[in-house]
């Protein structure tokens, strides 16, 4: 989440590490989107991750050598008002079309190395209504009427909000818990994401043992 502030370069060591969703942060000022979490930086999105990926993948094809088919999603948090700020998004998104997955105008869903997903303060109405190609699909919340997976990939949960008191481990009625939400996202096609989550080993271990195709908690 935003490691343009620790890692130099960002994205590329979490890349390194086979994290499959990274998070950036946007602020829109005068037309041009800049990273930062409460306040913009000097930096851009499309200096810090769109053009590094736009070379990487007109070399390579892929972000993953060792897993070619394996997107990246990227979340960007929209920090400033959202209609606009989505709109810029899909504006410059839409530069790099080759390298983001979409739903094109004939309804289908085309598969591409990166994936755009909007959070925080989502356009869900405007980006409902607006004509293909759609370039980003939105992070469903807990509170979100259902989506299908098309349009909400990924749902989000606060992991306080939804397991409650933690020590280091989850017990016996929580573990039951995740893997049923684990087995709803997977019928649906659907990923969770957990956010607000302690990062201990064990707790990780519980969470990889909770989904065995390693294919829905990101």
């Amino acid at each position: 989440h935003n490691d343009y502030r620790e890692q130099s370069p960002p994205l590329w060591h979490a890349v390194s590490l086979g994290i499959a969703s990274v998070e950036a942060d946007l602020h829109l000022r005068n037309g041009t989107l800049y990273l930062g979490h409460l306040f913009p930086s000097h930096k851009t999105l499309e200096e810090v991750y769109l053009a590094p990926l736009d070379e990487k993948i007109k070399t390579d094809g892929y972000v993953w050598s060792y897993n070619s088919t394996q997107p990246l999603n990227i979340l960007f948090e929209l920090k400033t008002a959202s209609v606009p700020t989505y709109q810029a998004l899909y504006q410059l998104v839409a530069g790099y079309a080759h390298m983001f997955s979409e739903v094109g105008v004939d309804g289908r869903f085309r598969q591409a190395p990166v994936h755009c997903v909007v959070t925080g303060g989502r356009p869900t109405e405007y980006m409902e209504q607006e004509r293909p190609p759609h370039f980003c699909s939105i992070d469903a919340f807990a509170t979100d009427n259902p989506y299908n997976q098309v349009f909400a990939p990924l749902v989000s949960y606060s992991f306080p909000d939804t397991f409650g008191r933690f020590t280091r481990t989850l017990d016996r009625g929580q573990l039951a818990r995740l893997r049923q939400m684990v087995r709803t996202a997977g019928s649906n096609r659907q990923r969770l994401r957990f956010w607000a989550m302690p990062t201990t080993e064990a707790l990780w271990r519980q969470m990889v043992q909770s989904d065995p195709q390693r294919d829905v908690i990101v």
